[in-house]
């Protein structure tokens, strides 16, 4: 016998109405879309703006350390968002603007992963 699930594969499971599944979903299309105008703007021939890559970076950081929401299912969505804009940023960027940043990238993957991952890269960095 099958059990029902009652939410949609890609969203978090503690969303608690469909509601709140449009909105993550609205979320990660605008983090996906901003990913992918960084990713295709670093390949146009006059580049782009610095500021770009680094308001991504900002929003990223926002994103990841920081999340506004309450429940931990939208912080949870908030944070893959903000990690979806900083691998663009990584992919994108001028090696110099992550190279400048990388203690603070490092940081910030750093929250993703688990105590003893965190703490061999924290062995490399050191």
């Amino acid at each position: 016998m099958t059990q029902r699930r009652s939410w949609h594969a890609g969203t978090p499971r503690g969303a608690p109405d469909s509601q709140c599944k449009h909105c993550i979903d609205a979320l990660h299309g605008n983090a996906l879309g901003v990913a992918s105008l960084l990713v295709a703007a670093a390949k146009l021939p006059l580049g782009v703006p610095t500021r770009l890559p680094s308001s991504a970076y900002w929003i990223a950081k926002r994103l990841i350390g920081q999340p506004h929401s309450q429940p931990a299912w939208a912080k949870a969505a908030e944070r893959e968002a903000g990690y979806i804009v900083l691998g663009a940023f990584c992919a994108a960027a001028h090696p110099g603007a992550v190279a400048e940043r990388q203690e603070e990238v490092l940081e910030l993957l750093g929250l993703a992963l688990g105590t003893s991952a965190r703490d061999a890269l924290g062995s490399e960095k050191g």
